[in-house]
């Protein structure tokens, strides 16, 4: 599980949108940005919502720091390496001085307090998360793989079309939506083949 929400993780840094010049490769990252700029999504031609492309980072940072509150062996492993996974979900944060007033702000308070919550969860996971029934974390899997191997990459394809007539280039796909599907596919078979288990051995 860890190894596959790093691949999520690092998906999201990754390329989705691959282009032979280096600088027209977009991340999900770039890409939560640079569709505000898009004339296309502006105008409401394409509709947007450039907050689902942060979501790969938050659902990665989520799902890392519940199997460090399941699995480190030891509190002050979990909270030595559950610091930068709470900073990780805290990333789609604008920088300063946006952040000032980005809890008010209409461009910025939805990335601002979704990552709060984010940071609020990743908490509450590394404290709890080794209390959590085997049933409700294996809920949590499933719904954090599916969320993230769906909402934003099926965003992306519908982004894609208008990608391409901006570039005057057929985009190819990337390795970094291609990891995020796959790394959070996996999680979610794995929280289902979690479930499986939990559910046989309440039944014997």
């Amino acid at each position: 599980m860890l190894v596959v929400l790093l691949v999520a993780l690092a998906g999201y840094f990754g390329p989705w949108a691959w282009h032979p010049s280096v600088a027209l490769r977009y991340s999900a990252d770039d890409l939560a940005e640079f569709v505000k700029f898009m004339p296309v999504v502006r105008s409401g031609q394409v509709s947007i919502t450039r907050e689902l492309f942060y979501l790969p980072i938050w659902l990665a940072s989520i799902g890392l720091a519940l199997w460090l509150g399941q699995f480190a062996r030891s509190r002050w492993m979990r909270w030595l390496a559950g610091l930068p996974v709470v900073y990780a979900s805290m990333w789609p944060m604008p920088m300063y001085p946006f952040i000032l007033d980005a809890y008010r702000s209409p461009e910025f308070s939805l990335s601002f307090w979704v990552s709060v919550l984010a940071a609020a969860l990743c908490v509450i996971a590394l404290a709890f998360g080794s209390r959590l029934p085997d049933r409700a974390a294996a809920t949590a899997w499933i719904a954090i793989g599916l969320a993230g191997a769906s909402a934003a990459p099926l965003h992306f394809v519908r982004l894609q079309p208008a990608l391409d007539a901006l570039h005057g280039w057929t985009m190819s796909i990337g390795w970094g939506i291609v990891a995020v599907v796959i790394g959070f596919l996996t999680v979610a078979v794995a929280g289902a083949w979690q479930w499986r288990q939990a559910s046989a051995g309440s039944e014997t």
